[in-house]
C-alpha cells in the first residue's frame, strides 16, 4: 500500500499538467505600455509614449483608452508556453466606438519579436459596443518570458478591454 501512495505522489504533478485547463498568458497587470522606439507595428506616428493612463487595470482587465492616445502597443512577457499546434483565446470587449469623421480601428496581437501578427482585427468607426472571443492556432512556439505585444489605433476616443489572452 505504502508503494502504491508513493507512485501516486511522485505522478500527480504528470497528471495535473496533463489535465490542465486554459492558462493566462499574461494577467492585466502585466502589461505595459512601450515607447514608440521600441513598437514592433509599423508606421507609428507617435514622438512620444502614450501616458500611463492610456493602459490601466480595470476591474480585473486591461482597458485602452485611445482619448489621449490613438496609437496604443503594449506588452507582458509570456507566463506559459504554447506548443505549435496549440490554441490561444483572446477575449476582446470595446465600447461604442466614435470618431469625428468614419475611419476604421486596427487591432493586433503580436507573439516573440516577429513582424507579422498572429491576430489581426479591423473594424469600422463608428460602430455599436462588440464582444470578440478570438480563437487562434498557433504555427510557432512561445516559451515562458518570451514577449507578447497588443497593438490598437483608431480615430477616436475610444476604449477597448482585454479580458484575457490564454492558451487552451
Amino acid at each position: 500500500m505504502k508503494v502504491v501512495k508513493r507512485i501516486q505522489l511522485l505522478l500527480a504533478p504528470i497528471f495535473a499538467a496533463c489535465a490542465s485547463g486554459p492558462e493566462d498568458l499574461a494577467l492585466p497587470e502585466d502589461w505595459v505600455v512601450i515607447a514608440p522606439e521600441e513598437d514592433p507595428v509599423e508606421g507609428n506616428p507617435l514622438t512620444e509614449p502614450c501616458p500611463p493612463r492610456a493602459a490601466v487595470v480595470e476591474a480585473g482587465a486591461l482597458e485602452l483608452d485611445t482619448v489621449d492616445c490613438p496609437w496604443i502597443t503594449v506588452r507582458a512577457e509570456s507566463r506559459a508556453r504554447v506548443r505549435p499546434g496549440q490554441e490561444i483565446e483572446l477575449l476582446l470587449i470595446h465600447t461604442a466606438l466614435s470618431a469625428t469623421e468614419p475611419a476604421e480601428a486596427a487591432l493586433q496581437l503580436y507573439l516573440n519579436d516577429t513582424d507579422s501578427p498572429v491576430w489581426e482585427k479591423r473594424l469600422p468607426v463608428p460602430s455599436t459596443n462588440g464582444f470578440y472571443a478570438e480563437t487562434v492556432q498557433l504555427s510557432d512556439k512561445l516559451r515562458v518570458g518570451e514577449p507578447i505585444y497588443f497593438h490598437v489605433h483608431n480615430h477616436g476616443a475610444n476604449n477597448y478591454t482585454i479580458g484575457h489572452l490564454r492558451r487552451l
